[in-house]
Order: structure tokens, then sequence, then C-alpha cells
């Protein structure tokens, strides 16, 4: 049984005059509820935001604050606004004064002098109330977080049926790695030949900032802004970039990421995939390098 079952019921009894709170505190004294009592209504607020309230049993008519506005301060916070309160008054006939205490937000009212019986009954009725209003509160938080279990169980089910396909299929590409990254680009699983290709630990590939520290300072705009897109807009981004080997060579790397996720899946990741191809761009520079020797010598051999 939690807290919230077994804590005894407060009581708050708001009256200026102190012969009526004593009254009150007599009728109320043997019902196992904890009284606390107010003399003023910028007292009762303050107590309200001190303790735990159940009910309120608030007077009308006192000097300064009346019940009427302690009432719509009360129903103006989050915390206060779901306490009944029971106004007490003496003026029962007065119908305009009953349909005021309504509209401010009381559930009920007590009318002067007090019936004990009366009184009683009231409140045990509304505490009631209160207990089953908490009791169905708890209920529907526990429902929410069952079924919140029960998504992430899956969730996480899913998610390690994916890696195992995902990193079973990639694991026999010889010159690609596999990377994933949370949603602040830390490498969460790179495959097992980023070590070989790139020169790095596994520990090294886990340190924050991996990417930004390792990318090619005149590439690492390019490529981080392809990485926040794909994720910002759950798409797909292809760059070739260049990229510092743990051993100080300048490696080209053709990467593709996508921040797209499997149906019923929604985490902050990007998957990607990263293959050498240093030999091939320096082969497209040599063939850049032998296009253009060749027109500089047909230019020159067309001008002698």
């Amino acid at each position: 049984m939690t807290h919230d079952q077994t804590e005894t019921a407060a009581l708050l009894l708001v009256d200026d005059r102190m012969e009526n709170l004593i009254a009150l505190q007599a009728i109320l004294r043997d019902s196992g509820y904890h009284l606390i009592t107010a003399t003023s209504g910028e007292q009762a607020l303050n107590v309200t935001l001190r303790e735990r309230i159940t009910v309120i049993l608030l007077d009308v008519v006192m000097p300064g604050m009346d019940g009427f506005e302690v009432a719509k301060n009360l129903k103006a916070l989050e915390r206060t606004r779901d306490i009944p309160i029971l106004f007490l008054t003496g003026l029962a006939t007065d119908v305009h004064q009953l349909y005021r205490a309504y509209d401010v937000g009381a559930v009920d009212y007590l009318i002067k002098p007090l019936d004990a019986a009366v009184v009683r009954k009231k409140v045990d009725v509304f505490v009631s109330l209160v207990r089953q209003r908490e009791q169905i509160e708890r209920q529907a938080k526990a429902l929410r977080e069952a079924d919140r279990r029960e998504y992430d169980l899956k969730l996480a089910e899913l998610r390690i049926a994916n890696d195992r396909r995902y990193r079973k299929l990639i694991e026999g590409i010889d010159h690609a790695i596999a990377w994933t990254t949370d949603g602040l680009l830390r490498l969460t699983f790179v495959s097992r030949q980023a070590t070989r290709i790139l020169g790095y630990t596994a520990e090294q590939f886990l340190e924050p900032g991996f990417w930004a520290a390792h990318l090619y300072p005149e590439d690492r705009a390019e490529v981080l802004a392809a990485f926040h897109e794909a994720r910002a807009e759950r798409t797909e981004r292809v760059v070739d970039h260049r990229f510092l080997a743990a051993d100080g060579q300048v490696l080209w790397l053709h990467t593709g990421v996508t921040g797209e996720l499997p149906m019923g899946v929604d985490v902050d990741e990007l998957h990607g995939i990263s293959v050498e191809i240093t030999k091939l761009k320096n082969a497209e520079e040599d063939a850049k390098k032998a296009a253009e020797l060749r027109e500089e010598f047909l230019a020159i051999v067309a001008t002698t």
C-alpha cells in the first residue's frame, strides 16, 4: 500500500472567529482526520501551499479576504484547484450567495448553526470522493507506465532484431564501415572493419566528438551538416569526404547516412555506411591530371 493510500486525510478549517473553529474541531475531533485551522483567508492560502489538504471547510464572511476570494485563488492554482470546498454560511436563504459559492468552485455548503451529524457525513462523503479520485489517478498512471514499458520492450526487441540482420549483412563487406550514432552523433556501433581500415581502437570510436575530431578540416562542415539534415528530416544523404586515419593518412570515404527508421520506431539515431574509396579518388585525380596534360599538349601542338 502506497503512502498516498495510508496518509491521514487533512481537513483545513477556516473561520475568523475562534469560537467557530473550536466548535468545528469538537465536531470532527473523533473523525480520525488531521485538523488544521486558519483564521484568515491569507493564512488559509499559505496553509494550502505548505500542506496536502484533502477537504476545506471555509467561512464565507471574513474581514479582508472573504471566502469567495479564497476559493477563487485556490481554483486558480494547479496544486489546489481540485480540493473540495465546503462553504460555511449563516445565510441559507440568500440564493444569490449560494449561486456565487458554486460559481467560485464550492462543492457544497454547511449552514450555521452547524449540525454535527450533517458536518461529519458531508466531510466523510467528500473525503471518500477524493480518495476514489486519487485511486483512479494511480491506476491510470500505472496503466500508462505499463503501456510505456511494453512499448519500450517491443521497441528494444525490434531494434535488436534489425541490428542483428544489419550487422550480419555488413560484416561481409571488406571496404565498408557500418556505424550507428545517437542524437549527439556519438558512435554507438561500428563494424569490425573500422579498426582495420581507419586504425582506431573500439574505445577510440566511442569517444564523444569522434566524427568532428577526425573528419578532414575542409570537409568537416559539409559532412556534419549532411548528418544533421538526415537526422532532422528523417531522410538520406550521401557525401564524399576525406578522413584522418590513425596513422596520419588522409583517406577518402563515400558515406551514405539515413535518419529513416522502421515503422513504429521513434528514436534519435543515424545509420550509416562509409566505403573507403581512396584508390578510386586517386585514380580519378590521376586521370584528371592526365587529361589536363593532354589538353595542354594539344594546345601547344596547335600553336606550332
